[in-house]
């Protein structure tokens, strides 16, 4: 782990760590049925945005827009498990399904990441760091994108589901391109897989693979495995990618030129707005405990004054007050309300124990109305960052 304040320069100056296999480290039977098949739900609620960036499946190798649509404009047949789901799709195809960012549609995936690696994270520097939740599903034999390495700033840990077991094969680089010249990734593995470093992973194994590694999968038999991936970034990564996503939000809210008079009549300086941004990202990243992506998930449960709430334990719910507004995040989403010291007051008083409305309702001695109060609490809810419970 590098620690927030240790200036690791994986370019120019790589360290290489050994992998390492824990085996029988997870009970692979907590992925169950009902998780997987909820995810696939949720890859399905928005197919567009599903499809331009973070899923994938190879049919015998090469990627197959076909099944990519096939898979998720299918429905399970009324108590049809996932594995057997998935194979009807695919009709006896090898297949390869890659699902990215998967914490977007799962609170179960979601809540395992940031449980798990919460520590980690907190450890090696928060502003930096991110986690990312990516699926390999099939039985589609070598990786299909063959012998690769990932990017410097990533370690990867895998945690294999099964049932079938999957072996890794790993090259130092120096030693991989002695092998196979200057190129980058070799689609051909059988010609160079003797050479490498062998780990056979079973269900309930986690596989830490640091960077720096060009490696390969490889499982002939149906096998599902989740790979956190650990990003830490330097500065000016970062800074990047606050300013890609300021400015993303400022130019789909207004036109520029009413975003120059604006700016100009209110004096904004592009000092203060560059630390508003930085100060709306963190919050925002914050709120999902660092991981990659925001929550897609939509919980539509209406809340009353007597309805038993709880604080999500793996997500702080932060906000900002800007230009008499606080923006409130949740899950990576957020809200805004008009500023008032009072509505302030009810987030910073939610609990760490179960509560009500009402009693929250209590503690503002009546600055704040019941039906505000609720409004508030029903957002949070519907992001994910309170829980209902039902007696």
């Amino acid at each position: 782990i590098e620690s927030s304040k240790y200036n690791y320069d994986p370019i120019d100056n790589p360290v290489l760590n050994k992998p390492i296999l824990f085996k029988s480290m997870f009970n692979s039977f907590a992925i169950t049925d009902e998780i997987l098949l909820k995810l696939f739900k949720g890859l399905s609620s928005d197919i567009d945005y599903t499809l331009s960036s973070f899923f994938r499946v190879y049919i015998e190798g090469m990627l197959s827009p076909q099944y990519e649509n096939k898979v998720l404009m299918s429905t399970p047949k009324l108590e049809e498990g996932f594995n057997d789901y998935i194979l009807r799709i695919m009709e006896g195809h090898k297949f390869g399904i890659i699902i990215n960012g998967a914490e977007q549609w799962s609170d179960e995936l979601a809540h395992m990441a940031a449980k798990i690696f919460g520590p980690i994270i907190e450890a090696q520097g928060t502003y930096n760091s991110t986690v990312e939740v990516t699926l390999f599903i099939g039985n589609y034999g070598y990786t299909p994108f063959g012998i690769h390495i990932d990017d410097p700033y990533t370690s990867v840990v895998h945690f294999h589901v099964g049932p079938s077991k999957k072996e890794m094969t790993l090259f130092g680089k120096e030693e991989f391109h002695e092998l196979n010249g200057e190129e980058k990734n070799c689609f051909e593995p059988d010609t160079l897989i003797d050479k490498g470093a062998k780990y056979l992973i079973e269900a309930g194994d986690v596989f830490l693979l640091p960077p720096h590694y060009y490696h390969v999968g490889n499982t002939q038999d149906f096998s599902i495995s989740i790979a956190f991936a650990l990003s830490k970034y330097p500065n000016e990564i970062m800074t990047k990618n606050i300013l890609q996503k300021s400015i993303g939000e400022v130019f789909n809210e207004v036109h520029i030129n009413d975003l120059i008079n604006d700016s100009t009549n209110k004096k904004t300086s592009l000092s203060k707005w560059v630390l508003e941004s930085k100060e709306r990202y963190l919050k925002r990243k914050e709120s999902r405990s660092n991981l990659k992506y925001s929550s897609l998930i939509s919980n539509c449960y209406v809340i009353e004054g007597h309805t038993n709430l709880f604080l999500n334990p793996f997500f702080k719910i932060t906000y900002v007050v800007n230009k008499g507004k606080i923006l409130v995040f949740s899950r990576g989403n957020h809200f805004s309300i008009p500023y008032d010291k009072s509505v302030k007051n009810i987030i910073d008083k939610i609990p760490n124990i179960e509560f009500t409305p009402l009693q929250l309702f209590g503690e503002t001695e009546g600055k704040v109305s019941l039906n505000n109060i609720i409004k508030i609490l029903q957002q949070l809810v519907n992001f994910g960052g309170l829980f209902v419970i039902y007696e």
